[in-house]
């Protein structure tokens, strides 16, 4: 792979070890989302609603596990 491509891999690795520090300090979904939005470009290329959906699993995914 290029180095870019392994830059862009990096960091979306990064954002959602940040996700998976940040999901358990929020006490909802829209607090979540801002917590999360200094790193949204992290992600590339993806639009607002596959951004939050992706949250959104990823939140789900969290809590489910706490029930």
């Amino acid at each position: 792979m290029s180095r870019v491509s392994d830059w862009a891999i990096q960091l979306e690795d990064d954002f959602w070890d940040t996700a998976n520090k940040v999901v358990g300090g929020c006490e909802y979904f829209g607090q979540f989302v801002q917590e999360m939005q200094p790193h949204r470009d992290w992600l590339g290329t993806h639009n607002d609603q596959e951004y939050c959906e992706r949250l959104r699993d990823a939140w789900d995914n969290y809590w489910s596990d706490k029930r």
